[in-house]
């Protein structure tokens, strides 16, 4: 008898990008040029029959590495509740402790050990945006109970989002869009106190989560994010729920209304300040403007008396849109009509070389 096994054939197909050698055992895929998912398939067939298999593969733009825009929120967290990016949104603290941040700094953190402690944004329009979203934060745990955490919460999974730390240790992110809720989990559990960076992010097309600025899973999830009247709750699921508590230590809580780049947020773990689009930026009470916000002017202070420092406006998409050298601390400036109302980041760059940024307002 014959025992030569029957010839198979293979047929490979994709669903973006272009593919090489489709009858061959090992073709060659040529990725294609749009971040999204996408569908390798395989038949293979002989004489006794046919069997098709498929894999969905998620395609990254690794060359990115900033953002679009700045933040919604940044609440570094040190000493305060104030919001960075931009005026307004500051989050209000409700027996939330100082506490040392991942640098051992402290007072840059904020720490949570009962129910009736939490932190929280006041609801918004401009919040309930539904397109996109990226949430980033430090987490470090001081308990790790056998019922659910809420690390931060817009709505929960009944309404928009959360991070939340399950009985299994491990950190979930939810989100619920129009055509339903997905929740992608850490496979690393977390440990007491010990701190780990978190981003989540929801591209339209899939809901994504890195820690420590490294992609570590996700799943295919598609529409518009749902909306909420809740406050934005952080150690806490909202407002009313005092079940769920988180007990441990939050910082550097980010909320973009984008989809962060994945170059970006391999950044995310050792940025300490607003943006690093401008420079190597320090944060400095030394500096200060006034006023601001402004309307057709404003003066710039400094440290060091009669110091001249060179300054440039930058727009939230890092663009240069006014700059002026040799300024003398306390001496008027008119950017005038070139820049009109919104929210920029003015440089401030020292004689030594040293730059500071600023949060600037025109109004």
């Amino acid at each position: 008898a014959d025992a030569t096994p029957p010839t198979a054939s293979f047929n490979w197909q994709c669903s973006g990008g272009k593919l090489m050698n489709t009858s061959s055992l090992t073709p060659t895929w040529i990725l294609p040029e749009t971040p999204g998912l996408y569908t390798l398939s395989l038949n293979v067939s002989n004489l006794l029959g046919s069997v098709s298999t498929s894999k969905m593969v998620l395609v990254k733009d690794l060359g990115k590495t900033s953002p679009d825009a700045l933040p919604l929120i940044y609440y570094p967290f040190n000493g305060n509740t104030t919001n960075l990016a931009q005026n307004g949104f500051d989050a209000v603290s409700h027996g939330a402790v100082s506490a040392a941040d991942q640098r051992g700094n402290a007072g840059n953190a904020y720490s949570f050990s009962t129910g009736n402690q939490y932190i929280a944004t006041p609801n918004a329009p401009e919040l309930n945006f539904t397109a996109q979203l990226s949430v980033s934060l430090w987490v470090k745990p001081e308990a790790l109970p056998n019922y659910e955490q809420f690390v931060i919460s817009h709505g929960s999974y009944e309404e928009r989002y959360k991070m939340s730390i399950t009985p299994e240790k491990k950190l979930r992110w939810t989100l619920k869009t129009s055509n339903g809720v997905a929740d992608v989990d850490d496979p690393t559990p977390l440990k007491t106190g010990e701190f780990v960076h978190y981003t989540g992010v929801y591209t339209g097309y899939s809901l994504e989560l890195y820690r420590n600025g490294l992609f570590v899973a996700y799943k295919a999830l598609d529409g518009t994010i749902g909306t909420s009247t809740k406050s934005i709750t952080l150690a806490r699921k909202d407002e009313s729920e005092t079940n769920y508590t988180f007990q441990g230590t939050l910082d550097e809580v980010r909320i973009y209304d984008q989809a962060l780049p994945a170059g970006f947020i391999q950044t995310l773990p050792n940025l300490w300040q607003l943006t690093s689009g401008i420079g190597q930026e320090k944060e400095d009470t030394g500096v200060s403007v006034w006023p601001n916000p402004f309307s057709d002017h404003f003066s710039i202070n400094t440290k060091g008396q009669g110091q001249t420092v060179s300054l440039e406006i930058f727009n939230l998409q890092g663009q240069t849109i006014w700059s002026k050298d040799d300024v003398i601390g306390g001496e008027v400036l008119t950017p005038g009509m070139l820049v009109s109302k919104g929210v920029y980041l003015l440089k401030v760059t020292a004689p030594n070389g040293r730059n500071y940024s600023v949060k600037l307002i025109k109004n």
